[in-house]
């Protein structure tokens, strides 16, 4: 008996690969579940037990965030109540303050303002102190509070 000739261009069949595979594959599954069937489990061991932390582990967090800018402990270290663990970049906080002192001082030039007019003191921007650290908050404010201008 000779095996057909196959002209060109045909693939040979697959039936027998994906034959052998399922044959394989249902062999297998048999086999586990009969063994699990059949398999005879003595018992467990029954024990009493704790489960400690091999160390004191705390998670520590900051309460505003921030870009951390140094890590000074390493992995392991022990560490004390007040010990310094990182230190945080200041750019964020320094822009917030920086916001907000201007806003301060803002709010004092007005105060100054609002009081002069209350006290009728003619003229109070031309006698107002620049404030150290804004010295450009009080010329604004004159220009505000002249006459016919609006603040």
């Amino acid at each position: 008996m000779t095996a057909p000739e196959r002209t060109e261009g045909e693939l040979p069949s697959r039936r027998k690969p994906i034959f052998v595979g399922v044959l394989a594959l249902a062999a297998l599954v048999i086999g586990l579940g009969t063994w699990a069937t059949y398999a005879m489990i003595d018992g467990a061991v029954v024990a009493a037990g704790r489960v400690i932390v091999e160390s004191n582990r705390q998670a520590v967090q900051h309460p505003d965030g921030g870009v951390v800018a140094e890590v000074l402990v390493k992995e392991g270290a022990r560490v004390s109540q007040g010990d310094v663990l990182v230190r945080l970049d200041p750019t964020l906080a320094q822009s917030e303050l920086g916001m907000v002192e201007n806003q301060l001082y803002e709010v004092i030039a007005r105060r100054g303002r609002l009081a002069a007019e209350r006290d009728g003191i003619p003229n109070w921007w031309q006698r107002a102190r620049p404030i150290r650290r804004w010295p450009s908050l009080v010329p604004g404010k004159r220009r505000c509070s002249k006459p016919g201008a609006t603040a």
